[in-house]
């Protein structure tokens, strides 16, 4: 255990990381000398193995090795595919780059996002890369300085001398103060204060004295989070309860203010609803989702973050009905959804199974019907849906007529076990209208009196 937080150590990820950038830098130096191509982290290759499946770094090897054997054996092959099905590969690729899909995903991240991509895209079009990216990076600077309301010389004070400290405490926690403007142009000081942070230890981000944050320092922020819980260690990020947002995304800008900040009119009536029936709401986005990788369907599909939160107890059941953020594919081929699910956890334990409508093709050719090692194909159920189990006695035992006729009822898309709690969703791939915010209440007081009585 203590060599694996040792190779996570600060130090030495960052001489890793010089060593790969020195190991690409030679590459392209021979490449370019003897005439070949650059050699470069390719996005294109990790997209390929994400669309089939590749779980591990090893797809990487295999997907070299198969270009290397199409190069050295089977150039005669490759030399017969048609120049116009290459040239439909470049379109589809360019359409993905600049589909109405990549401005919404922009978008959503904020309307200053929207602004800074379109005028660096625009920038580029007209003169050239170089002057996109220059432009791109003035125009982001001036909308921060127009946002933070202070003179040149505070800006750039605020910016580079800002005094975000670290504070080390006992028992290996530790403090992350974050003050001033926290955007790209103090990336290099964002980087030595987290490379300061010990593997494995416990760390709170506070950033209630940064008069702005910016995309990038809150990606930065939030990476980090993601690598430190690989070294044992936990990572709090705080501070945002005076700050506003032109939008929900976790990632969009934050803007410290004193004015209170306003409920969106489905928030309100989500409040409204909460409030009538005693349940609680919360509107923070929170990005604590990794209990939603212990399900099937969310583990090549990472959540990013969940909001909107409505939770109750039912007895002892426990229940929450949350608006999430998730992911699927990469780079080129990434897409982000929206949808509202339900999770009840249970104080008992239930097989595990997930139950998913088939869609019109599946209807007929079944593809969804693949056999895992895990789970196995459960065929006492209706035809319209596909079940998966991994212990078919439990299951059958668990799926009585009732049980089965609520589901049917209720025309769900996915349900799932994980053997201690449920999880449920509609098809919409939105965040679900207020009535069917209830119906998800109304099935989760069905289910639970039926499962409670089918455990006993």
């Amino acid at each position: 255990m203590g060599k694996a937080v040792d190779k996570l150590d600060p130090y030495k990820r960052k001489t890793n990381l010089n060593k790969d950038l020195i190991g690409i830098g030679m590459s392209n130096m021979v490449a370019g000398a003897i005439g070949g191509l650059p050699i470069i982290t390719v996005i294109v290759r990790s997209t390929v193995n994400v669309h089939n499946n590749a779980k591990t770094k090893w797809s990487n090897l295999y997907h070299g090795i198969l270009l290397l054997a199409f190069i050295f054996v089977l150039t005669p092959v490759i030399t017969k595919v048609p120049l116009a099905a290459l040239a439909i590969l470049l379109v589809f690729t360019g359409y993905k780059l600049a589909s109405p899909a990549v401005f919404r995903h922009v978008f959503d991240q904020g309307i200053e996002q929207l602004i800074f991509f379109m005028g660096t895209l625009l920038l580029t079009l007209n003169y050239d890369l170089l002057i996109g990216i220059f432009g791109g990076l003035a125009l982001a600077t001036l909308a921060h300085f127009l946002l933070a309301k202070v003179t040149i010389r505070q800006f750039f004070q605020m910016i580079f001398n800002s005094g975000s400290t670290i504070i080390f405490k006992e028992n290996r926690d530790y403090d992350l103060k974050i003050k001033g403007i926290a955007n790209f142009l103090g990336a290099i000081k964002m980087n030595e204060l987290l490379d300061k942070v010990p593997s494995g230890s416990n760390v709170k981000i506070d950033l209630s004295g940064a008069r702005l944050v910016d995309f990038s320092i809150l990606e930065k922020l939030y990476d980090f989070k993601r690598t430190h819980a690989n070294t044992g260690g936990e990572v709090k990020i705080e501070g945002f309860e005076k700050h506003i947002s032109s939008t929900n995304h976790k990632l969009g800008l934050k803007l410290l203010t004193s004015s209170t900040r306003q409920l969106t009119n489905r928030q309100i009536k989500l409040k409204k609803l909460a409030e009538k029936n005693n349940w609680i709401f919360s509107i923070e986005p929170d990005d604590e989702v990794n209990y939603f990788d212990s399900f099937t369907f969310f583990k090549s599909r990472p959540v990013e973050e969940k909001l909107n939160t409505i939770s109750g107890n039912l007895e002892d059941v426990n229940w929450e009905i949350v608006d999430i953020v998730f992911e699927e594919g990469a780079f080129l081929a990434l897409e982000e959804y929206h949808t509202t699910v339900g999770v009840i956890h249970l104080p008992f334990a239930i097989p595990k199974f997930s139950i998913e409508k088939k869609d019109f093709i599946d209807k007929y050719l079944n593809l969804s019907e693949y056999q895992e090692k895990q789970h196995k194909l459960y065929h006492d159920f209706s035809p319209q849906y596909t079940v998966k189990v991994t212990d078919q006695t439990e299951m059958k035992k668990f799926m009585n007529d009732e049980l089965k006729q609520l589901i049917l009822a209720m025309d769900l898309h996915h349900l799932e076990s994980n053997g201690e709690a449920i999880l449920i969703f509609t098809n919409d791939l939105r965040f679900a209208p207020i009535g069917a915010m209830t119906k998800i209440v109304q099935f989760k007081e069905a289910l639970k009196s039926i499962i409670k009585v089918n455990a006993k």
